[in-house]
C-alpha cells in the first residue's frame, strides 16, 4: 500500500506513514444488518398454528370418548340390534302358514325388506361403535363388540342369499326342505354372535342379555 499523503510505499495494513507521519485510512468491518422482526413474527405464528392443529387433531380424532358417553352409545346401538331376531321372526310367522302354500312375491318381498332393514341396522350399529374411541379399560371389549357385529352381519347376509334363490312358485315345504339346514346353521351362528355381544357388555359392566333365550324364542 502507499501513503495517501506522500506516496511512500508502506507495509500492508500500516496505520501511519513512517515518512511523513500521516494517518492512513483503516477499513471498517461492515456491521451486520439487524435481523428482520417480521421474520421472527412469521416463525412464531407458524409455530402457534402447528400447535393449534395438533391440539385439534387430538381432540377430534385421538381423545378417548368419556366412559359415560361411550357406555351410553354402545348400549343404545346394541339395544337396536337386539330387535333384529324379533323382527325376522315376526315376518317368518306371517309367512309360514302352510307347507303347501306358495311363497309368493308378497311373502318374499316382506322377508327381503326385513332382512335389508336388519342388515342396515347392524351396519349402522357397527359404524357408530367403530367411530368411538374407547377408554383404555374398554379397548378389548370394544374389539369384541365389533367382531360379534361382523358375525351377525354375516348371518344376515347369508339369509339374504337364501332369499335370492327362492322362487315365488316354490311352496313353503320346498323352501324348508331346501334351506332348513342352512337356516338352523345361521341361527346357531347368530346365537354365538349375540353371546359374544352379551359377554362384551358384561366385561364393560353394562347390562347384558340372555342370548340363548333371544334366539330360542325368536328364531327357532
Amino acid at each position: 500500500m502507499f501513503c495517501r499523503n506522500c506516496g511512500k510505499q508502506l507495509a500492508e495494513g500500516a496505520q501511519f506513514c513512517d515518512g511523513c507521519g500521516a494517518q492512513q485510512s483503516v477499513a471498517v468491518a461492515p456491521v451486520a444488518a439487524p435481523r428482520s422482526r417480521s421474520g421472527v413474527v412469521i416463525v412464531a405464528v407458524m409455530a402457534v398454528a402447528v400447535l393449534l392443529v395438533a391440539v385439534l387433531v387430538w381432540a377430534v380424532f385421538l381423545r378417548p370418548t368419556s366412559a359415560s358417553d361411550y357406555e351410553r352409545r354402545v348400549s343404545d346401538e346394541i339395544d337396536a340390534v337386539l330387535d333384529v331376531p324379533t323382527d325376522i321372526a315376526a315376518v317368518l310367522d306371517d309367512v309360514g302358514q302352510g307347507e303347501g302354500d306358495k311363497m309368493g312375491e308378497q311373502d318374499i318381498a316382506a322377508l327381503t325388506a326385513v332382512l335389508d332393514e336388519s342388515i342396515e341396522t347392524i351396519a349402522n350399529a357397527r359404524g357408530t361403535i367403530d367411530s368411538l374411541r374407547p377408554p383404555g379399560e374398554y379397548k378389548k371389549a370394544h374389539a369384541d363388540v365389533l367382531a360379534a357385529l361382523d358375525e351377525l352381519s354375516a348371518v344376515a347376509d347369508e339369509y339374504a342369499k337364501i332369499l335370492e334363490k327362492i322362487d315365488p312358485e316354490d311352496t313353503q315345504g320346498d323352501v324348508e326342505d331346501a334351506f332348513s339346514d342352512r337356516f338352523y346353521v345361521g341361527a346357531d351362528d347368530a346365537f354365538r354372535a349375540y353371546r359374544d355381544l352379551s359377554g362384551a357388555l358384561d366385561d364393560m359392566g353394562l347390562d347384558s342379555f340372555d342370548a340363548e333365550g333371544l334366539i330360542d324364542e325368536d328364531l327357532y
